[in-house]
């Protein structure tokens, strides 16, 4: 291939000072026209309709590593399709336990986002 390199494109601000740059940007500049608002992501669909809405948590290199490897040693013999279904099923296996032990077996009431304590208790 034969061709020539592209050329460099020189900055606008060669051989000026910070306050030289800084006096032009005062000058009144045209805005541009205003952009409609994004739109908050719209949650995927479950196969059984009901939405589902995208929750995380946190973790460390060590942990994160671990959790990896047990997807990936379990996904075959249980089945789970994505990371997510791991994460899911996983989740709700300890949710049943925590039903039975604090709940008499009931299902919890749902909290909304952000309608729980958030934080450790301060005493």
């Amino acid at each position: 291939m034969t061709g020539s390199q592209p050329q460099r494109r020189k900055s606008t601000l060669t051989g000026k000072s910070f306050f030289q740059a800084h006096a032009e940007a005062e000058e009144p500049v045209q805005t541009p026209a205003p952009v409609a608002p994004v739109e908050a992501p719209k949650p995927v669909k479950s196969a059984a309709g009901a939405p589902k809405r995208k929750v995380s948590f946190y973790a460390n290199d060590e942990e994160n590593g671990r959790i990896r490897a047990a997807f990936m040693a379990g996904r075959d013999r249980y089945g789970w399709r994505s990371f997510t279904d791991f994460q899911l099923v996983t989740i709700l296996d300890r949710v049943e336990q925590l039903e039975q032990e604090l709940n008499g077996g009931r299902p919890f009431e749902g909290v909304p986002p952000k309608g729980g304590q958030l934080g450790r208790p301060m005493s």
